[in-house]
């Protein structure tokens, strides 16, 4: 799945050789992104963790009335589900980017500040 184009790197910031998912959002990510995204999504939970390989992070988070789900997964945990994968391979970074950066300005990246480049995503 890494192998199809787009997905040699990370949906956020270009790194090479991503190992961590965002299962909900099909996309692979570099662990730094996949930090942010767990720090972005349990903002409003109680305390971040940290993420160790092999971990099963998912986050509940109150977004307006409903329950959001994150997932964010090491892609060597090998308790990853079919489904995961099927998820994973569906979507991938190309087809997620192309939806979430639509309204984004051209020249907005993956910055310094990344927190804040996902928020805008």
């Amino acid at each position: 799945m890494i192998a199809v184009y787009g997905n040699e790197a990370c949906a956020d910031c270009s790194a090479e050789d991503p190992s961590w998912a965002a299962l909900d959002l099909g996309i692979f990510l570099c662990q730094e992104c996949a930090q942010l995204h767990k720090a972005e999504h349990t903002a409003t939970a109680s305390a971040p963790g940290e993420l160790n390989k092999g971990s099963d992070l998912v986050d509940h988070a109150l977004v307006g009335t409903e329950q959001h789900l994150r997932q964010v997964r090491f892609l060597q945990d090998p308790s990853l589900t079919i489904d995961a994968l099927f998820m994973l391979k569906a979507i991938g970074n190309q087809a997620a980017n192309a939806v979430m950066e639509a309204r984004l300005p051209p020249h907005v990246r993956a910055t310094a500040d990344g927190a804040e480049f996902l928020r805008r995503k």
